[in-house]
């Protein structure tokens, strides 16, 4: 914008252009549930604050190579994993991270907070479940610090999540597989594959616990979100929802529970019983993918 004076009357020139947000690539909300971060695809990291209708409370610059592809709350702080193969540690005091570290197994696909053990699950390029504690009040040289890791499996780990009360994880990987781990033993407890439709292997790209962690949801690279049992690992639903990849599962508070796809459809599922869930409804708000699902009592966000 410019100014000129003509005759004594100053003339403002000024250009308006259509701003075009980058895509959200990830979310998460925090314990309060009043603080929603938000991962974006050029790397840039937003807090927004839902006490004051979605304000942007905080933003953390983009890192260019080194951008976030995934983020988690540990306690009032942030732990971010990107295909960089990096974990990051950030505070709300800093506009950088305080601390980044090695994940030891490649590009980090997903991170999941472990509320009992005060640290991160992160599903991991080369095939690995990791889990790394997260500390800063200790004031130690390395508050993100490798702990222990799962049996390795036969593909790379897309996504996880952690059960409700921490005894449980459970992950998708890159070859139709549904793994489900007890978080004391290290050990697999339950394992299940992913319907195919006669392909080789399909892309788990997300999972989340259902009914207080006895339950759990997939979604999978052609469209499916299935539901299993996590003792038996028997099928309990089917659904073909989406018509093109199912990103991401978030569990709602009345025991509902939503998926997105790169279709652009945010679906809902209710129980129709105690082993039956129901495709309830379907909105199409966005023009582009769904990359990502928060929910909180009766709000459902979503980004793409």
């Amino acid at each position: 914008m410019g100014s000129v004076s003509r005759d004594g009357m100053t003339v403002h020139r000024c250009r308006f252009f259509e701003w075009q947000p980058s895509a959200v690539v990830a979310m998460a909300l925090d314990d309060s549930r009043q603080f929603l971060a938000v991962c974006r695809e050029d790397g840039e990291i937003e807090v927004w604050n839902r006490a004051e209708n979605l304000l942007v409370q905080k933003r953390f610059a983009g890192r260019g190579q080194n951008a976030a592809f995934c983020v988690a709350w540990v306690g009032e702080d942030l732990v971010t994993g990107g295909l960089h193969g990096r974990l990051a540690l950030y505070i709300s005091s800093r506009t950088t991270p305080i601390f980044e570290t090695d994940s030891g197994g490649g590009a980090v696909w997903a991170v999941a907070t472990s509320r009992a053990e005060q640290g991160v699950y992160c599903a991991c390029d080369d095939g690995t479940l990791r889990f790394f504690s997260v500390d800063r009040a200790l004031q130690v040289d390395e508050p993100i610090a490798f702990r222990r890791s799962f049996p390795p499996q036969n593909a790379r780990v897309l996504c996880c999540a952690v059960s409700p009360d921490g005894s449980l994880v459970v992950t998708g990987n890159a070859a139709s597989s549904v793994r489900v781990f007890d978080t004391a033993t290290h050990t697999l407890r339950m394992q299940c594959v992913v319907d195919t439709l006669g392909q080789k292997d399909c892309c788990v790209w997300s999972v989340a616990f259902l009914a207080h962690g006895a339950q759990v949801c997939s979604g999978s690279a052609l469209g499916k979100v299935q539901v299993w049992d996590t003792e038996t690992g028997n099928a309990i639903q089917s659904v073909q929802a989406h018509k093109g990849d199912v990103t991401c599962l978030a569990e709602g508070s009345d025991g509902s529970f939503w998926s997105g796809g790169l279709d652009g459809r945010v679906c809902l599922f209710r129980a129709g019983g105690p082993r039956a869930w129901a495709l309830r409804t379907y909105a199409r708000s966005h023009t582009h993918d769904v990359r990502a699902l928060a929910t909180d009592d009766d709000v459902m966000l979503s980004g793409g």
